[in-house]
C-alpha cells in the first residue's frame, strides 16, 4: 500500500503541471490495472468477461435499433454485425463448456511446411503478382514526372510488406500459439491460399501461349509430370524421352494426381488413404465402381515405382 500511494503522490506533483493526454493516459492506465487486479480475482473470470461483453452488446444493439439508429443502411448492418460478435465469447465459453473434454491435436511435420508454404504464396500473392497487375492496368498512375523513379520500387515495397506481415508476424503468431491455434492457423493458410483440405487440392491456374496458338481450355486435375508432355505437344517439339505424364489437352485423359501415400484423384473423384474415403472433389455423384477403384490404385502404385526408378537411375540426364 505504501507503494501504491507513493508512487500515485509521486506522479501527482511530476504531472501537476503535465499535458492533459499524458495525465488521462496515467489515469486510464491505473483504472485499467485496477479492473485487471480485480478481474483475475473472480472465481470465473473468463465467464464474467464472456457475460459482460454479451451484455453489453445486447444493450448497444437495443440502442441502436430502437433508440438511436445510424443514418444509412449500412452502418446500421455493420454496427449491428460487430455487437451481434459480442455475443461469440459467451456462445463459445458455454459450447466449449458442454462439450466433451478431447485430446490436444498433434502437431506433424506437414503444418509446418503448409503454413510456411502457405506463408510464402500470399507473400508472392500480394506482394508482387496483385500489385505487378494494378501497375500494368494503368502504368501512369505509379510515374511522377517530376521525381521519376521506377514503378518497380512499389513491387519491391509491396513485397516487403507482404513479407513482414506473412513471413515475420505470422510466423511469430504461430510460433506463440497452442497446438490448437497451429492448426487453425494452418488452415486458414490453406483457406488463404486456394487449397482444399482434402488432399491439399491446389487450384493453381496456369497460361500457355506461342505464336499461332489456337485457344484452348482445360478444367482438369493434373500432376506436375503432366506439364513437360503437354508442353511438348503443344509446340510440337519431338522428344526422345518417354514421360510418365500425359498431355493435358488429350480428350481421353480425365486428369490423374497421385499421392505418396496411396490416395489419388482422378478425373472428378478422389480417394483419401489416411480415412479410407471415396468422395467427389466437385460434388457431383460419384460413379466410380470397386473395379475402377482397384484399378486406379494399382496405377498409383505403378507411377510411384516409376517415378522412384526414374530417380534412382537419373534416366533424363545428358548422354
Amino acid at each position: 500500500k505504501l507503494q501504491m500511494y507513493g508512487m500515485a503522490l509521486i506522479f501527482l506533483v511530476f504531472l501537476y503541471n503535465s499535458p492533459a493526454g499524458l495525465v488521462f493516459y496515467w489515469t486510464l492506465n491505473n483504472v485499467f490495472s485496477l479492473l485487471k487486479n480485480i478481474f483475475y480475482k473472480l472465481r470465473n473470470p473468463r465467464l464474467v468477461l464472456s457475460v459482460s461483453a454479451s451484455v453489453v452488446g445486447l444493450a448497444l444493439l437495443a440502442v441502436v435499433l430502437f433508440v438511436h439508429p445510424m443514418d444509412t443502411m449500412r452502418k446500421q448492418i455493420l454496427l449491428i454485425l460487430l455487437l451481434l460478435m459480442l455475443q461469440l465469447p459467451l456462445v463459445l465459453t458455454l459450447v466449449k463448456k458442454g462439450a466433451k473434454k478431447s485430446k490436444a491435436p498433434t502437431l506433424t511435420k506437414a503444418d509446418g511446411k503448409i503454413f510456411v508454404f502457405g506463408c510464402v504464396f500470399l507473400t508472392i500473392l500480394t506482394g508482387v503478382l496483385i500489385t505487378s497487375a494494378v501497375i500494368k492496368a494503368s502504368p501512369a498512375e505509379f510515374v511522377d514526372i517530376m521525381a521519376y523513379k521506377s514503378p518497380l520500387w512499389y513491387v519491391l515495397n509491396s513485397l516487403l510488406l507482404a513479407g513482414g506481415t506473412f513471413l515475420i508476424w505470422f510466423g511469430i503468431f504461430y510460433k506463440l500459439a497452442s497446438p490448437a491455434g497451429k492448426k487453425a492457423i494452418g488452415f486458414v493458410m490453406l483457406a488463404l491460399s486456394g487449397v482444399d483440405k482434402k488432399l491439399l487440392l491446389e487450384k493453381t491456374p496456369c497460361f500457355i501461349w506461342s505464336d499461332g496458338l489456337e485457344p484452348m481450355e482445360v478444367d482438369k486435375v493434373l500432376n506436375t509430370s503432366d506439364v513437360l508432355p503437354t508442353v511438348l505437344n503443344l509446340l510440337g517439339i519431338d522428344s526422345p524421352y518417354d514421360y510418365i505424364g500425359s498431355d493435358a489437352f488429350d480428350e481421353r485423359y480425365d486428369g490423374f494426381a497421385p499421392f505418396s501415400n496411396g490416395s489419388w484423384i482422378y478425373g472428378d473423384a478422389a480417394y483419401d488413404a489416411s480415412t479410407k474415403k471415396l468422395f467427389s472433389i466437385d460434388g457431383s455423384e460419384l460413379t466410380v465402381t470397386p473395379e475402377t477403384r482397384k484399378e486406379i490404385a494399382e496405377r498409383v502404385q505403378k507411377f510411384t515405382r516409376i517415378n522412384n526408378l526414374i530417380l534412382d537411375v537419373d534416366y533424363y540426364r545428358e548422354s
